[in-house]
């Protein structure tokens, strides 16, 4: 009988994804002319068809392996819908109010969401506090690394 668990939709999600952009850097040009140069599309390829190759070794471990089903606690079911959502609104506001302060927000309620859900946390002001330092320093520290280590301008 054949069996699919979310491994392998999740697998079969990465190998599409790979096979799309394998495609895509068939397309990519190589206009520079010079002897032996594999060109710009050879590390995309290369990387391409190593995830297909590894992916689909490990679609068949997993087909192969038997195992129990895989049930989410309630708590963790609802982090995961929280987080996804967390995320979507994360890239509506990020062009409305900016990368600083949406990235900020983001990584606060993210945070406390999955503090409150997953490790029963209640309202404790040092929580509070810890979260919204970790906010602040991890943007900050993202932004130092893009903007002033890259020089790419973020939104």
């Amino acid at each position: 009988m054949f069996h699919l668990k979310e491994q392998h939709v999740f697998y079969l999600f990465l190998m599409a994804g790979a096979g799309f952009f394998l495609k895509l850097s068939w397309d990519i040009p190589s206009g520079i002319g010079v002897e032996n140069d594999p060109g710009a599309a050879f590390l995309p390829i290369v990387i391409c068809v190593l995830i297909l190759f590894l992916v689909s070794y490990l679609f068949v471990i997993e087909f192969r392996e038997k195992s129990e089903k895989l049930f989410f606690s309630r708590a963790e079911f609802f982090a995961l819908v929280g987080t996804l959502l967390l995320i979507f609104v994360y890239i509506f506001i990020l062009s409305l109010i900016g990368f600083f302060a949406s990235t900020i927000i983001f990584l606060f309620l993210f945070q406390r969401l999955n503090s409150y859900l997953l490790n029963s946390g209640g309202f404790n002001y040092k929580s509070y506090l810890v979260s919204a330092l970790f906010s602040f320093i991890a943007t900050l520290s993202i932004y130092f690394v893009f903007s002033v280590l890259f020089k790419m301008s973020l939104p």
